[in-house]
């Protein structure tokens, strides 16, 4: 009976922590859809106070949490980026070359 008991309630919380992933992710491709920007990078960083969260500083003001950590390996202090309202795509241009890194489930990958 308790072994019963203990295989429902273990079975049960890992549908809760998938439920409650999914509905993160899909709150974080919301916010992430839901501004606009452009500019060059003054410097990136990892937010040691929000769980190594990549950050982004656009034209030395602007903080922008990326949710993507292919976008923070690639942009380096001098690219220039720039991100649409209404989408999950950043355009990163590097020595004259663009690249779109399109964010996913907190996540990325990149298109060519």
């Amino acid at each position: 009976m308790k072994k019963r008991l203990f295989i429902i309630m273990f079975i049960a919380a890992i549908g809760l922590h998938l439920l409650l992933r999914y509905l993160m992710v899909r709150k974080a491709e919301k916010t992430v859809a839901a501004y606009s920007f452009s500019g060059i990078i003054t410097d990136s960083y990892l937010n040691e106070s929000d769980h190594r969260a990549p950050m982004i500083i656009v034209n030395g003001r602007l903080r922008v949490k990326t949710f993507s950590y292919q976008l923070y390996k690639y942009a380096h202090k001098g690219d220039s980026i720039s991100k649409t309202r209404g989408t999950s795509e950043y355009i990163l241009i590097k020595n004259k070359k663009s690249i779109i890194i399109k964010s996913k489930n907190i996540g990325a990958y990149i298109i060519y």
